[in-house]
C-alpha cells in the first residue's frame, strides 16, 4: 500500500478537523463544570459568612449580658460599701459617746478636795469609796488546769491526731503541753 504525501496532508486535516469538533465541547463541558464549582464554592462562602455573622451576634450578647452583670454586681457592692461606711460611723460615734461617758463617770467618782494643812479643818474629810472591782475567779495557774480538755482526751487514751481535731490545736502545740505538764509535775 502505497499512500501519496496526499493521503496524508488528507488524513492529517480530517483528524485536524475532528479535534476542532471537539475542542468547543470540552471547553463547554469545562466551563460548566467551573461554573457548577465556582457556584457551589460561593454558597459554601455564603454559608460560612452566616455563620460567622451568627456567631458575632452571639458573642456581642454574651458581652452585653457580662457588662449588664457586672455593673449590677457593681452597684449592689457599691450600696454595701456605702452601709458599712456609715455602720462605721455610726460605731465611732457610740464609741466616743462611751468614751466620754465614762471620762465623766470617773471625774464623778473621784472627788477632788483641796486641803490647805496650815488651817485647821472644821469640815471632817470624808473619804470616798469606790466599789470593790469584781474579782476575777482564780485561774488554775497550772497547764493541766488551762488546759483540761486535752488532758481529759490524753488520759482517755485518744490519739494526738484526735485530740488536735477535737481541740483545734495544733498536734506540735499538743505534744508541748504535755512535755510541759510532764516537766511541771517533776518540778512539785
Amino acid at each position: 500500500m502505497n499512500l501519496d504525501p496526499l493521503w496524508y496532508v488528507v488524513i492529517i486535516g480530517a483528524a485536524a478537523i475532528f479535534y476542532a469538533f471537539m475542542i468547543p465541547r470540552q471547553r463547554k463541558e469545562q466551563t460548566g463544570n467551573q461554573s457548577v464549582i465556582v457556584r457551589e464554592v460561593e454558597e459554601t462562602l455564603e454559608h460560612f459568612m452566616d455563620e460567622i455573622d451568627q456567631d458575632n451576634k452571639e458573642l456581642v450578647q454574651l458581652v452585653t449580658q457580662m457588662k449588664q452583670d457586672f455593673v449590677l454586681q457593681q452597684n449592689v457592692l457599691g450600696h454595701r460599701i456605702e452601709q458599712l461606711e456609715h455602720r462605721c460611723q455610726q460605731l465611732e460615734l457610740q464609741q466616743a459617746q462611751q468614751t466620754m461617758v465614762n471620762e465623766q463617770l470617773a471625774v464623778a467618782v473621784e472627788p477632788q478636795f483641796v486641803v490647805d494643812p496650815t488651817v485647821p479643818s472644821a469640815i471632817p474629810v470624808v473619804e470616798t469609796q469606790r466599789d470593790p472591782e469584781p474579782e476575777l475567779p482564780m485561774e488554775d495557774e497550772s497547764i493541766k488546769g488551762r488546759y483540761a480538755d486535752i488532758f481529759t482526751l490524753y488520759e482517755d487514751g485518744k490519739s494526738m491526731d484526735m485530740i488536735s481535731k477535737k481541740t483545734g490545736l495544733p498536734r506540735g502545740e499538743i505534744q508541748l503541753i504535755l512535755q510541759l505538764s510532764k516537766q511541771e509535775a517533776s518540778r512539785d
